[in-house]
Formats: structure tokens, sequence, C-alpha cells
């Protein structure tokens, strides 16, 4: 099976182990950044990278490199 080109699908803990992490620091939910619920449509890359971008603002728990 083979992917669409642009689609990613990251697994649903990697999500949920960000937002956990960052709970204090009020990192912003996946629905805010992306506009949809996790796992309500196929996620395109560009959404699960600005999703990861803007956790990665109010958190000290995320790191990059």
């Amino acid at each position: 099976m083979s992917i669409p080109r642009g689609f990613c699908i990251i697994p649903a803990a990697l999500v949920a182990s960000v937002t956990v992490a960052g709970a204090q620091a009020q990192v912003p939910t996946f629905q805010d950044v992306a506009g949809h619920a996790f796992g309500e449509r196929i996620t395109q890359h560009h959404e699960m990278v600005a999703y990861l971008d803007r956790a990665d603002l109010p958190s000290q728990l995320v790191r990059d490199g």
C-alpha cells in the first residue's frame, strides 16, 4: 500500500505524547492548529509540521534535532 505524496500518517501516540508532555505550558491541540481532529481525516504533511512547530514554542520538553 502506498501513501499519496503530500500526506503523512503519524501515530496517535506521538500526538498524544507531545500534547501531554507540554500540557503545563499551554501546548495547542492538534485541532487548534490543523483545523480538524486527529484521525478525522488524513493529515497532510504541512499540517503535522505546523502542529509540531507550534507545540515546540511554549514547551521546554519538546526538542528538535
